[in-house]
Order: structure tokens, then sequence, then C-alpha cells
């Protein structure tokens, strides 16, 4: 229950840390590629 508690305040606020990312890099190769890595390793 603590675990999966733990993972949600992880996902929550990467989520926040994203949308961050996102405001600042919005177009470039770079950010693409750290994009798909973050969405296939989010699921």
């Amino acid at each position: 229950s603590l675990r999966t508690l733990s993972r949600f305040v992880v996902f929550t606020s990467f989520k926040k840390f994203h949308l961050l990312l996102t405001a600042h890099n919005e177009s470039g190769p770079k950010w693409k590629r750290w994009e798909l890595f973050t969405y296939g390793h989010g699921n």
C-alpha cells in the first residue's frame, strides 16, 4: 500500500516536471526522444 502511494507521488511529481519541461522545450529532436523514452517507461 505504501509502495503504491510512493509510486503515485513520484508519478504525479514527474508529470508536473514533464509539463514544466514541455513549457521550456516545445520542440527539438533531443526532447522528442526523451518524451518517447518517458512515455515508454511510464506505463
